[in-house]
């Protein structure tokens, strides 16, 4: 059959095919696509694997034939800039709390660059050659490994050529993504889609038919691919070419698309007024992406979601309280106009302010404050300690003022909800601290910030509210008798081995 042309729009509910006169490409066409609010809190975003290509992977097979001018990154902004910015999107890397590696800025010069593959393979043999006691030597010595491009891609055979379908939902939601979209909840999104002929050589009849998407009422939305034919020539068979894209398009009319968070490199939980979950919801699997099983505990007569209470040990001191140490240390130099990595000054001031406390910390303290420099070894009762009592002192005055206010609303609620009379008569102030610190970290530090720990924030509350002050249900007793019977362990088996030696 000829190759047909779309020339009616879709509507909500089908795709009208009209007209099969011969044509090089199709019309655009437009489809509505629902939107819907899912009771899971996160959607999955896996790697790029053998049934998960990224387009960016595919389009990145064929060699450029220009040659990209080397780029620097810029010190002050970790902005990476590129010889043509029309040809890709600035990728702000202040945006994001963890600082990518040599290598990482070095896949991402590659694939923003079009660099020939080649190329690459050439620079990384000169940079391991060169410099083989650093950070180099850990380069891959190809630009395969370098992209982590896949072994093998599952194309289909599409005489005269192979198509590959890589998803409109994916692509939709790769898109909100992107554009840090989070309510679209229950709202229709129109899709338009299009369909044109790209030749790719001189010399012979390759080339490219690529299906393209793009979100018609979302102002910023750019074109993303959702399948991708490469032959000799067009499709002989259109019918074959678009039966992937009309398969899931029927779908996606059907139930909408499940979007209920967004990715950053991680799973962020910005919503702070959910449904709460209950036994029974757990029970009945009311989420059955959140279960790989049953539990042998659900046999016992406990409330499944209120008899597992949130240690603070490991949620507030290991985790939001060290978290938010590493992000004034290392984290983005900004995020958005307000500058929240600290300079070396500021981080030296810190320090000294702790190590000069040292001497006047009573003997009740585990342990006495250690300096910044040594974070990384610092233990829970450290970092409870910097939270509770040292942190409002040696901040004060040295970080941003609306950091420094962020902080002590955390200080406060946690100081309330460790002593057995206050969070009696304070818990719902707490909570209102809580929470108003959980919308501030999105604010403040931006949405890679809101972790599931974050998250978790706001149903500490509801814990003590049930069994009491934080410290009477926390971890730091378990992890005192685990150390302390680890050391009479190894002073036991220390002296066994010596006496057999003396025999």
């Amino acid at each position: 059959m000829a190759f047909d042309s779309f020339e009616d729009e879709a509507c909500v509910n089908f795709i009208e095919i009209e007209n099969v006169e011969e044509s090089d490409s199709f019309e655009t066409s437009e489809v509505d696509v629902r939107i819907l609010q899912t009771e899971s809190e996160y959607s999955d975003f896996p790697e790029c694997g053998e049934n998960n290509l990224d387009y960016t992977d595919f389009w990145a097979c064929y060699d450029s034939q220009e040659e990209p001018e080397l780029s620097d990154w810029d010190e002050e902004s970790d902005y990476l800039s590129c010889c043509d910015e029309g040809d890709w999107e600035f990728v702000d890397a202040t945006e994001t709390l963890e600082i990518p590696s040599f290598k990482e800025k070095l896949a991402s010069w590659a694939t923003a660059c079009n660099v020939p593959q080649t190329h690459v393979d050439k620079l990384l043999r000169i940079l391991i050659s060169v410099a083989p006691d650093t950070n180099f030597r850990d380069l891959p010595s190809t630009c395969k490994t370098l992209l982590d491009t896949p072994i093998s891609t599952p194309v289909v055979e599409m005489p005269p050529g192979k198509y590959y379908h890589f998803g409109l939902e994916k692509g939709i939601k790769n898109m909100l993504r992107k554009l840090k979209i989070l309510n679209w909840f229950g709202l229709v999104i129109q899709i338009i889609v299009n369909v044109d002929g790209l030749p790719i050589a001189k010399s012979s009849g390759s080339q490219l038919w690529p299906i393209l998407g793009k979100i018609k009422n979302l102002a910023q939305s750019k074109p993303f691919i959702i399948g991708l034919y490469h032959g000799n020539s067009k499709p002989s068979d259109s019918n074959a070419y678009l039966s992937a894209f009309v398969e899931e398009l029927l779908l996606l009319i059907a139930n909408g698309v499940e979007w209920a968070g967004e990715w950053h490199g991680r799973v962020v939980f910005h919503e702070t007024d959910v449904p709460k979950r209950t036994d029974h919801s757990f029970r009945s699997k009311a989420q059955p992406e959140h279960h790989t099983g049953v539990s042998i505990l659900e046999t016992l007569p406990i409330n499944m979601i209120e008899c597992f209470s949130l240690d603070y040990m490991h949620l507030v001191c290991l985790g939001i309280v060290r978290k938010l140490l590493w992000t004034w240390i290392r984290g983005a130099l900004f995020v958005g106009t307000r500058r929240i990595r600290l300079g070396w000054r500021s981080i030296t001031q810190i320090s000294a302010r702790l190590v000069a406390l040292a001497s006047n910390v009573a003997c009740d303290f585990a342990r006495k404050p250690r300096s910044l420099s040594e974070l990384a070894r610092w233990k829970a009762t450290e970092l409870r300690q910097f939270l509770l009592y040292t942190g409002p002192i040696v901040l004060k005055g040295v970080i941003d003022d609306d950091l420094y206010n962020h902080f002590m609303l955390l200080h406060i609620a946690i100081k309330i909800l460790v002593d057995n009379e206050l969070c009696r008569e304070f818990s719902s102030y707490a909570r209102d601290l809580i929470l108003l610190f959980v919308k501030q970290c999105e604010e403040y530090y931006g949405i890679e910030f809101m972790s599931y720990n974050v998250h978790n924030l706001i149903h500490l509350t509801d814990d003590v509210e049930r069994n009491g002050p934080l410290d009477s249900f926390s971890l730091f007793d378990f992890e005192k008798y685990v150390t302390r019977n680890k050391k009479v362990s190894y002073a036991s088996t220390k002296g066994h081995l010596n006496k057999s030696s003396g025999d």
